[in-house]
């Protein structure tokens, strides 16, 4: 079980982090740190309506979940989930092309914002 939720980071300090691996030319390092930055948004919005968040498919299923409650039926959470789990995967798996990483990492910026902004419209 991966505790996504308990640690003092913040989705802003794992992307801060992402950026500073990049940068350096770690994209793997960058990419899992870009994904952590996902999983926190989700589990700190998962805890805040008290869904279970605690593995990768309680998060799946959270995302589901709030596709349906934002109406969002083509799966733009899962989706965007999707793609933030393929950086950590392709850690591991070395398959996605530099091009597709720099294409796909302003998508997963652009997920957590929206993640943020349902914690403070919600506060």
């Amino acid at each position: 079980m991966t505790d996504f939720g308990t640690t003092n980071k913040t989705p802003g300090d794992y992307l801060a982090a992402a950026d500073r691996e990049f940068a350096a030319g770690n994209h793997d390092g960058g990419s899992v740190l870009l994904t952590q930055s996902v999983h926190c948004a989700l589990a700190r919005l998962a805890e805040e309506v008290g869904k279970p968040a605690g593995t990768r498919d309680e998060l799946r299923e959270f995302a589901e979940w709030l596709d349906r409650k934002h109406g969002t039926e083509d799966g733009w959470h899962a989706r965007n989930l999707r793609t933030a789990n393929s950086f950590r995967d392709n850690a591991v798996h070395s398959f996605l092309a530099p091009e597709d990483m720099e294409l796909g990492r302003p998508l997963v910026r652009d997920f957590v914002e929206r993640l943020l902004s349902y914690q403070k419209a919600d506060a």
